[in-house]
């Protein structure tokens, strides 16, 4: 299962505040993470609020996080976490801390 600090679900809040919905349902958005080009993720916005075939991560506003499910399941294990250095966030993936 793909967990998630919470430094890391602030920032994917931050990343959707301020943008209006961009469709006539008028859906939040939410972030979506897809695999991209070389093999690469990337996050990008999601308003459609159709999660058909998708694993929702939640916190208690709602929605957090988007993950095509074949996708989710080769996260397994995984922590998403939130990082910053000099003044830069970045969302990146970590293992679990091998046993003592």
């Amino acid at each position: 299962m793909l967990k998630i600090t919470a430094a890391a679900a602030a920032h994917l809040r931050g990343m959707c505040r301020g943008r209006p919905p961009g469709n006539a349902t008028g859906q939040t958005v939410v972030q979506r993470l897809v695999a991209g080009q070389y093999g690469r993720l990337q996050f990008v916005d999601d308003d459609t609020g159709d999660h058909t075939g998708d694993t929702v991560l939640e916190d208690a506003d709602g929605a957090l996080l988007l993950i095509e499910t074949e996708l989710y399941e080769q996260l397994d294990e995984l922590t998403l976490d939130c990082e910053t250095h000099r003044g830069t966030s970045l969302l990146r993936f970590r293992t679990p801390e091998p046993p003592a």
